[in-house]
């Protein structure tokens, strides 16, 4: 495909005054019956964001002129006093409708200058936080213009759902971040034994057990739902391709940071891990294990294209949620074979059964996901069939 070039020109506020005003004074212009007015940015209308150049003739608005983007608080000014991080919060304030989008876009400068490289975990949870605001924007926006419209009903739902957005998404964030690391210091006999190290910086920055975060944040999201009253099939279905993009993002991560290692292996894709990675999480140096951490990521990636060719031709609530937990099971239980990392022994179920925790959580997760799976696809049957039944009756009549 051909690209184009093209040069846009974009005069400063001062400018396009300027040329207003030189345009009125020309010979065909009455210059006594028209005026330019500023209307904004300090206009309560307009919210500090929009600038309006106005041609007035007597009270009648002949044009409008928009200077969109219009942003300068002194911001710059501000930021010179501080250090880099003290500065974040202020830029929440250039757009108070979506501030985290602008937090990002602030952070990746500095790392930019800095010449920092995050995590790939660090990137998903940017990802997801843009897409938070994006949406409690376009609420924000609609709400806002169903009332100049006269709708005043659109606005308070727009902004009740605004405000559910938010707190559905950092309860369910906190309860995933306490999940992982409770069922971390259950099966790491290292923290049971120590319990002194729960306040280590090598604890708090560890990322926890998967299994129990996602177990925390399904707990919490269940309960915020019936207490908003939002439909947890549904919203578990919207929320389901963005779990399993999750989980590629975050085995890409622990590759990075050398854990959840596997075995040894001979196959040409072996990986051997530096001295850095064994010095930070224990993985075995000088030897070629399996990747384990890549198979889980590629295959969740699969899953999560998967997911979201099924969202769009699901048969019934809770076909994709359900869908993901019967997949991310199933695909967890037979990766577990080839780790070789130390994943703890719970009441001893690991030396009764030969199974790691993760294989017998993977158990009871894929068979209540295909309980359900089958339960609700009858149920849809059964409906969908009562439904065909009272259409003839209704066309015959």
């Amino acid at each position: 495909m051909a690209f184009t070039v093209r040069e846009i020109e974009s005069p400063d506020p001062v400018t396009r005054v300027a040329a207003e005003e030189a345009r009125l004074r020309e010979t065909d212009h009455d210059i006594g019956e028209k005026m330019i007015l500023n209307m904004g940015p300090s206009h309560p209308a307009t919210h500090g964001v929009l600038r309006l150049v106005l041609e007035l003739d007597g009270e009648v608005i002949t044009k409008a002129t928009p200077d969109v983007g219009y942003l300068h608080r002194g911001d710059e000014k501000i930021a010179e006093n501080m250090q880099y991080n003290q500065f974040v919060p202020y830029t929440d304030r250039l757009d108070y409708l979506a501030p985290l989008s602008n937090n990002v876009a602030y952070a990746l400068a500095v790392e930019k200058l800095m010449n920092w490289e995050i995590p790939p975990r660090g990137k998903a949870i940017r990802v997801i936080c843009c897409e938070i605001s994006r949406i409690s924007s376009h609420l924000m926006g609609l709400g806002a213009m169903a009332l100049d419209l006269g709708a005043m009903t659109v606005f308070l739902y727009s902004f009740t759902q605004r405000e559910k957005i938010y707190d559905l998404s950092l309860w369910m964030l906190l309860a995933s971040l306490v999940g992982s690391k409770v069922l971390m210091l259950v099966t790491e006999p290292e923290y049971r034994d120590h319990p002194l190290q729960l306040v280590s910086l090598d604890f708090l920055r560890s990322g926890g057990v998967f299994y129990g975060g996602l177990i925390g944040a399904v707990l919490t999201g269940y309960f915020l739902m019936k207490r908003y009253r939002l439909p947890w099939w549904q919203t578990a279905d919207a929320f389901a391709p963005g779990i399993a993009i999750g989980n590629f993002f975050g085995r890409q991560g622990c590759f990075a940071a050398g854990c959840c290692w596997g075995k040894p292996t001979t196959l040409p894709w072996g990986v051997k891990f530096t001295e850095a990675g064994h010095a930070i999480t224990g993985v075995p140096t000088g030897t070629y294990l399996h990747p384990t951490q890549l198979y889980e990521s590629f295959a969740m990636f699969i899953v999560f294209l998967f997911l979201l060719w099924l969202h769009k031709r699901r048969r019934f609530s809770g076909q994709v949620i359900l869908a993901y937990a019967l997949l991310y099971s199933t695909i967890r239980f037979v990766i577990e074979f080839f780790r070789d990392d130390p994943r703890g022994d719970i009441l001893g179920l690991t030396t009764l059964t030969g199974l790691s925790t993760s294989q017998i959580i993977s158990v009871v997760v894929g068979v209540g996901a295909l309980v359900l799976l089958i339960v609700r696809w009858r149920n849809a049957n059964v409906n969908s069939k009562a439904a065909d039944l009272v259409t003839s009756k209704a066309a015959r009549a």
